[in-house]
């Protein structure tokens, strides 16, 4: 079974590349290839239109996949520093919502609680097409949605692979709050 692993920005994966576990090497799509697993890790670039290519190759050679990056808190009440394993998955232009996999989400969970680190889950992200860079932009969306955090790319990564089915956890780290003015 082929694990797929989404990232949209290369800083984001900088420390699972930087594993010499894995054995990365470049396909001929841009991905990376694990040698010594079988995994596949794509690095799409930020932003919806990058997200959709990179999710369809995803779907087309992996059984199950894991969206990791970074998003922004919308409240003030979430740290920077959170891991955060959202349910429920929304967009800000339109009325499309998704459920990650409970299955995978379960399993991820338990390895991040097995290696004791602190997450929250049972939480909305909502993906924009902008930055979310200002304390009015986050409460905005925070008030619109009641999503708690936010990023640019996982509801189209989720649409994406809702035509295929195949199943979808999501891990994000708060890297920023512009809610709190943390940026």
């Amino acid at each position: 079974m082929k694990t797929g692993i989404f990232f949209a920005a290369k800083p984001e994966a900088a420390a699972l590349l930087g594993s010499g576990f894995f054995g990365w090497k470049k396909d001929k799509n841009g991905f990376y290839k694990s040698e010594k697993t079988d995994t596949l890790l794509c690095i799409s670039g930020v932003g919806k239109d990058k997200a959709i290519p990179a999710a369809e190759l995803l779907a087309q050679n992996c059984d199950k996949i894991f969206i990791l990056g970074t998003c922004a808190a919308l409240t003030p009440q979430l740290p920077v520093f959170t891991f955060c394993l959202p349910t429920l998955v929304l967009s800000d232009t339109a009325d499309d919502s998704f459920v990650p996999d409970n299955e995978l989400t379960a399993r991820l969970a338990d390895v991040l609680h097995n290696l004791n680190i602190d997450y929250k889950t049972d939480l909305k992200l909502v993906s924009t097409n902008n930055l979310i860079a200002t304390k009015v932009q986050a409460e905005s969306l925070h008030y619109k949605t009641d999503a708690v955090i936010g990023d640019m790319e996982s509801v189209t990564v989720m649409q994406t692979l809702a035509k295929t089915k195949t199943p979808v956890a999501i891990l994000r780290a708060v890297s920023d709050n512009p809610a709190a003015g943390v940026l």
